[in-house]
């Protein structure tokens, strides 16, 4: 979908989507990677249902840690 395909437009057997992300001008440092899905009648956020590695914090999947360095 390159980011321009909603989740609920997915195939069947399609679990992921390409997003990139411009980190050029975020300070040199840790950050947090998080995703969190919507429901786009209510533009509530939906609760995930997620298994390790990952772990959902204020129902956003932390997906992991970027580090950036200049």
């Amino acid at each position: 979908g390159g980011g321009a395909l909603p989740p609920g437009a997915w195939l069947p057997g399609v679990l992921s989507d390409r997003v990139v992300l411009d980190l050029s001008e975020l300070a040199s440092g840790t950050y947090t990677l998080a995703v969190g899905l919507y429901a786009p009648q209510t533009i509530q956020r939906l609760e995930p249902a997620v298994s390790a590695p990952y772990r959902v914090d204020e129902s956003r999947v932390i997906v992991g840690e970027i580090v950036v360095g200049r």
